[in-house]
């Protein structure tokens, strides 16, 4: 949870490990009003799940647009406006000031950063995670956002590997500005783990370059991405996005250089 007053107050949950999942569902099953802190893939996703529960939900991100780092502008609309018909509230380019507890020590509110004041008796955050790369600053492995890994996935010392989401690679995939990438998805960490067998089965495979894709699920919406888009890309919409915000069916596609990065 972020730094924030208040964050010791019971009835405020993140979404990382099997234990925050076996908590959550208790929590879920008795709230009312549900504030999620974060509008990336994992707190959209929730905030569907709550809101097709009936639950009031509102949703704050600190960006201008939901999944910023992920998506288009294009597909960011789209899904904002899904979730707002929904019944979710989504406050944009807003920020955390405070959590306020009630006498028994349980969250009953969320003061936002413009002084906004939403109840809640459930507070979500999905707002990205940090590598733990403590154990390997210790070791002396060289470390940048992630440990660094050559193509092979070794880290700086070659009788350590590292895979998936605490792996720095340099991506073919990525912009030319920003080659090093460390990605959190299950693609990912199955095909690089999937390399590093090979190599030390004697069986070593090619350089990792194996094409990155995602996806999420969030009410009736499904998104699938395949590669790396940038903000500077080029994107050429196909498809229908103004239809029903229940049934949009659209792709954006992603240029970089006159060259496809990302669909």
């Amino acid at each position: 949870m972020p730094a924030v007053p208040g964050a010791q107050v019971g009835g405020v949950l993140g979404i990382r490990t099997l234990a925050d999942t076996e908590a959550l569902g208790p929590r879920l099953a008795d709230a009312r009003q549900v504030v999620v802190i974060g509008a990336g893939f994992i707190g959209l996703e929730f905030a569907a799940v709550a809101a097709a529960r009936g639950l009031a939900v509102q949703v704050l991100e600190l960006g201008p647009r939901a999944m910023a780092r992920a998506v288009s502008p294009h597909t960011s609309a789209v899904f904002e406006a899904a979730h707002r018909a929904a019944g979710v509230q989504l406050h944009l380019a807003e920020g955390v000031a405070e959590l306020l507890g009630d006498e028994h020590g349980q969250v009953r509110a969320v003061r936002t950063a413009s002084g906004r004041l939403l109840p809640a008796d459930l507070v979500v955050y999905g707002i990205g995670v940090l590598p733990n790369d403590e154990l390997a600053r210790t070791a002396g492995l060289a470390v940048d956002n992630g440990v660094r890994v050559d193509g092979q996935l070794r880290s700086s010392d070659a009788a350590i590997s590292a895979v998936g989401d605490l792996a720095s690679f340099h991506s073919p995939w990525a912009s030319a500005q920003q080659p090093w990438v460390r990605l959190e998805s299950v693609q990912n960490a199955v095909d690089q783990a999937k390399l590093v067998a090979a190599r030390l089965a004697g069986q070593p495979l090619p350089d990792y370059d194996a094409l990155p894709w995602f996806w999420t699920d969030q009410g009736v919406l499904k998104l699938q991405i395949a590669g790396l888009s940038d903000p500077q890309d080029e994107t050429v919409v196909l498809g229908d996005t103004l239809g029903s915000a229940t049934a949009p069916a659209f792709s954006v596609l992603c240029l970089r250089g006159g060259r496809l990065a990302a669909v």
